[in-house]
């Protein structure tokens, strides 16, 4: 299935994620974009998809839940529960992993 283009959360995420990509690094961008890819969950860029990642952890950073987080992603973006749910999990894994009890 293709997502849809990350609208409400991408562009939150391009303002707001300045801070967490100094943290980031091109290791963990590739092993982020690698783990869609391998679950079938296509994004409009790479860039983009990074930037909602960030913003995940954004949103975790200030209390929100994995479940939270993951409904936002499905809500805004017209995306299966499944693949919003990876795509948060992936997120932590990549750029938030003092998060990995968020679910």
């Amino acid at each position: 299935m293709t997502f849809r283009v990350f609208v409400a959360v991408g562009l939150a995420a391009a303002s707001l994620c300045s801070a967490a990509t100094a943290f980031a690094s091109p290791s963990d961008d590739q092993a982020f974009l690698s783990a869609l890819d391998k679950q079938g969950i296509t994004y409009p860029s790479p860039q983009f998809a990074i930037s909602t990642a960030q913003y995940a952890c954004t949103l975790l950073d200030d209390g929100a839940t994995g479940v939270d987080v993951a409904q936002e992603v499905s809500k805004n973006n017209g995306i299966p529960i499944d693949h919003s749910t990876y795509f948060v999990g992936a997120s932590i894994a990549a750029y938030c992993p003092q998060h990995t009890d968020a679910f």
